[in-house]
């Protein structure tokens, strides 16, 4: 076995995996066997937890980050099981965190330039052992908490993520390695289907933005969502404050175009798309809107709470 240069030797330590074997239609437990295999050629320490319903990662990140002792704990799939491990896990700075996507969006991996093929992430993993302190979003509706590491709002991108969630389309592109149109596809039917709101944002307690017309307003922690649409360009998960991007008073058409302008970064100069930066956000509508986490549902809301957790957590990046 030939191991790049950028390595160092093998750490050695206990991992413990949690792996979602239904992720990208099971393509998640294929990647695990081929996983574990080479775990086991190179008799690394390992145990794992695989999901069987909706909240059993959440559950296993927190009992396994509940003693005070160092732990590494390696997701295995999509981005909707990430998010539950980041909600599941006790922030006290004992904890690694390491990921081999295998969802159909993967933005937290992109985010984090993780590699993109099974095989490689882990091996970033077992020899990179480079980490990266990042933050986690905290958000808050109806006296319920949950984190997210990607991005989290309310509007037109959550009535996307809604849709997708429960779409047959997705397991279709899935089954196809063509997961990531879903997204787009939900998005040009809701083009012509959401209705704008008005939509009132205070930022760190003193600033206030009422937009009438609003499509969406929404916090990034890093970059993209849905699948790669870079709508913050800027946003990074490491400088401790949120970007903020709102659309309001455009056309379904200027929507049409924001969307794939956004793949590219280059929605940025669009008139009625606004950008702000800050460490706490609330948002207030004037009806009940869809909301989302990591592309994952948190229902219909009006009031909202966004902010970043005060603890970081320390995620195993590729070796620079």
């Amino acid at each position: 076995m030939i191991i790049p240069k950028k390595y160092n030797e093998m750490v050695i330590i206990m991992y413990h995996f949690i792996v979602n074997p239904k992720s990208k239609s099971g393509r998640g437990q294929l990647i695990w066997n081929m996983v574990e295999k080479k775990l086991i050629r190179l008799s690394v320490s390992y145990d794992v937890i695989m999901t069987s319903c909706v909240g059993h990662a959440r559950q296993a990140a927190e009992e396994l980050s509940s003693q005070s002792e160092a732990v590494t704990i390696v997701v295995i799939g999509g981005d909707g099981t990430i998010n539950e491990v980041l909600s599941g896990l006790h922030l006290s700075g004992h904890v690694v965190l390491g990921c081999i996507p295998t969802g159909s969006g993967t933005d937290f991996a992109k985010g984090m330039h993780l590699p993109t093929t099974p095989m490689e992430a882990l091996d970033n993993i077992l020899y990179g052992r480079n980490t990266l302190s990042i933050d986690l979003g905290r958000i808050e509706a109806n006296g319920r908490t949950s984190r997210f590491g990607v991005s989290a709002g309310m509007g037109f991108d959550a009535s996307i993520c809604h849709e997708a969630l429960s779409s047959p389309i997705k397991q279709t592109l899935n089954k196809l390695h063509l997961g990531r149109l879903t997204y787009f596809l939900v998005a040009l039917k809701q083009i012509f289907l959401y209705t704008p709101s008005t939509i009132t944002l205070t930022m760190d307690g003193g600033r206030t933005f009422t937009y009438k017309k609003a499509f969406f307003a929404a916090a990034f922690n890093q970059p993209c969502e849905g699948g790669g649409i870079r709508i913050c360009p800027n946003a990074r998960p490491d400088d401790e404050e949120l970007d903020v991007c709102i659309v309001s008073d455009v056309s379904r058409f200027k929507v049409a175009l924001f969307l794939p302008s956004a793949f590219l970064g280059l929605h940025t100069h669009i008139k009625g798309v606004h950008f702000m930066r800050c460490k706490t956000l609330t948002v207030q509508s004037d009806r009940p809107l869809p909301v989302h986490r990591d592309g994952e549902s948190g229902g219909n809301q009006k009031n909202i709470t966004i902010s970043l957790e005060k603890t970081t957590l320390k995620v195993i990046v590729p070796v620079i």
